[in-house]
């Protein structure tokens, strides 16, 4: 089974601006509940999270959050989407397994039936770059079969080979 897929760790808000004095500033405390809730809706606490203060609003503008998850220390990409404070939030560096298992089982499902499984491990987050490779274990009717993943960028997208 050859897969490539990006797992969409990536969430858009609308709400990351706020106004200060004349002109729109990011509000650095939006931000951060951003990226809170970008790991939440995966089942990740966040540790800390710190985002720049007083950015101004600028469509284009990309700025980064420092953030500790699970133990591990790495950033998250900003991305000013338009002048009014739509912002996509880019999670960069890290790998979810137990999202790409469940991805990879239900692809699986769909070749082989509804027995196939994938198990990536009990981690919920990891660090893995691009070119970073892994293993995670395809079970089907008692046999068992390795599936090595490798991340093709540093936000998320990866392809499985076996």
């Amino acid at each position: 089974m050859n897969v490539t897929r990006g797992w969409g760790f990536v969430l858009v808000v609308a709400a990351a601006a706020g106004l200060g004095g004349c002109k729109k500033k990011i509000s650095s405390d939006k931000a951060e509940d951003l990226v809170r809730g970008l790991f939440k809706r995966n089942d990740v606490a966040v540790d800390k999270v710190s985002c720049p203060k007083d950015l101004k609003v600028k469509k284009g503008d990309i700025f980064m959050c420092d953030v500790t998850a699970a133990g591990l220390s790495f950033q998250v990409e900003m991305r000013q989407k338009d002048d009014k404070g739509y912002t996509e939030a880019f999670a960069k560096g890290v790998a979810m397994p137990q999202v790409v298992a469940k991805q990879l089982t239900e692809t699986a499902r769909k070749k082989v039936g509804p027995e196939a499984t994938v198990d990536c491990g009990p981690e919920k987050i990891r660090l893995a770059a691009s070119g970073a490779k892994w293993s995670c274990m395809g079970s089907l009717g008692g046999q068992q079969h390795p599936i090595e993943i490798e991340m093709t960028d540093d936000y998320g997208s990866w392809k499985a080979n076996d």
